[in-house]
């Protein structure tokens, strides 16, 4: 039986040409990216971004982020990387920087509010 809240997996594990992905506030884990990467591996993806507005929503650790640079051949941003529950933060961004050679840009937060 398929519980409502895996949907969004069921979703991307046919969505083979995806080149955007932005999840936002969905209870995301290391096992669930990972069950995500077999049926998919996302190999098309330039662009993915993963956060959440309430602490906890966001379980992916160092682990995850390397499983998406090795299946994700194709990836030129990612985002929300402050929300992900990294061992050590700072030592992730020193791999992505150095190691991987990519540019670290910080973004303005983008509130729409009523008036």
């Amino acid at each position: 039986m398929i519980k409502v809240s895996d949907h969004w997996k069921i979703l991307l594990k046919w969505s083979h040409n995806l080149s955007a992905l932005y999840l936002w506030n969905i209870p995301i884990s290391d096992g669930d990216l990972l069950e995500i990467l077999l049926s998919n591996p996302l190999e098309h993806l330039e662009d993915l971004r993963i956060g959440a507005s309430e602490i906890g929503f966001v379980r992916l650790t160092e682990k995850s982020c390397t499983k998406i640079f090795e299946s994700c051949r194709n990836l030129r941003k990612i985002g929300g990387l402050c929300d992900w529950k990294f061992s050590n933060m700072f030592e992730m961004m020193q791999v992505l920087t150095l190691k991987k050679d990519w540019k670290l840009k910080l973004q303005p937060l983008i509130i729409f509010d009523t008036i």
